[in-house]
């Protein structure tokens, strides 16, 4: 008799626990997925007005007006990050808004912010790479001799991380010939500035900054024209670098004939 009564309230608990799971659990469920998925619309809503606000600042003429566009901006961001502090494009758009501003420490924090783990997992690899030499930037624009080395490691970082090749990628080289020309690192500099040549052939910054380096370092006497270093591969390409200075780098890589050939007219 007693075990009649336990078995017939546990198959009576089993239906209730059924009953309750099937009508309880997938409304609840649902009702989570549908307030997720209004936050991420919202955010992304918010995100969107940001960077129109942004572009618009950025290519205002009138500084008042670009202040205003870039404040309205931040106004947006904070109402994205109060749906979804975890996301790290919030920070970095504040970041951009705070530097138009000329809140470039606020704006650093903000880019330490969108880097910091976890937030730094979402970010896709380019994206990563544009933050990190965007913090370099601050970072040297902030406090140029104490934040140098802090500099550094996020430039070597961003080459580390890109396997493509383009803009951002020859700016952390010249970023990173920079650094170690200001820390007195002349044939490390040298390197940067010739590794963004060979991404960019007609990268300016590259050049002036190969420009300002001595002819020699202390340690080494370099052997090579820059013309094989960046890889010219034409006559033309060589002719219209002979006009200029042919600066000298070290490479143990065979000179090419057209090479030779401006070297010996240029010397």
């Amino acid at each position: 008799m007693a075990t009649d009564i336990i078995i017939q309230t546990a198959i009576l608990l089993l239906t209730v626990a059924i009953v309750f799971a099937v009508q309880y659990v997938p409304k609840q469920t649902l009702t989570k997925h549908r307030t997720d998925h209004r936050t991420t619309t919202q955010t992304q809503r918010h995100l969107s007005r940001a960077t129109q606000l942004l572009r618009r600042a950025k290519s205002n003429p009138q500084k008042d007006q670009s202040q205003t566009l870039a404040k309205t901006a931040i106004t947006e961001i904070e109402k994205a990050l109060s749906l979804f502090p975890k996301d790290p494009t919030p920070y970095i758009l504040k970041s951009l808004a705070l530097d138009l501003l000329g809140h470039k420490g606020s704006a650093l924090r903000s880019l330490d912010l969108a880097l910091a783990f976890p937030r730094v997992k979402s970010l896709s690899e380019k994206e990563r790479v544009e933050a990190l030499v965007r913090r370099a930037e601050l970072k040297l624009a902030v406090n140029k001799r104490r934040r140098i080395d802090s500099a550094v490691t996020d430039l070597e970082e961003a080459v580390k991380v890109s396997d493509k090749e383009g803009e951002i990628k020859t700016k952390a080289f010249c970023l990173l010939g920079v650094c170690y020309e200001l820390k007195g690192m002349r044939e490390e500099s040298r390197k940067a500035f010739v590794e963004a040549l060979k991404l960019e052939p007609a990268s300016t910054l590259a050049r002036q900054g190969l420009e300002r380096l001595p002819w020699y370092t202390s340690t080494q006497k370099p052997s090579r024209p820059i013309i094989c270093e960046v890889g010219a591969r034409s006559f033309s390409q060589v002719r219209s670098l002979s006009s200029r200075s042919v600066d000298l780098v070290p490479t143990e890589e065979p000179l090419c004939f057209f090479c030779i050939v401006t070297a010996l007219l240029q010397w």
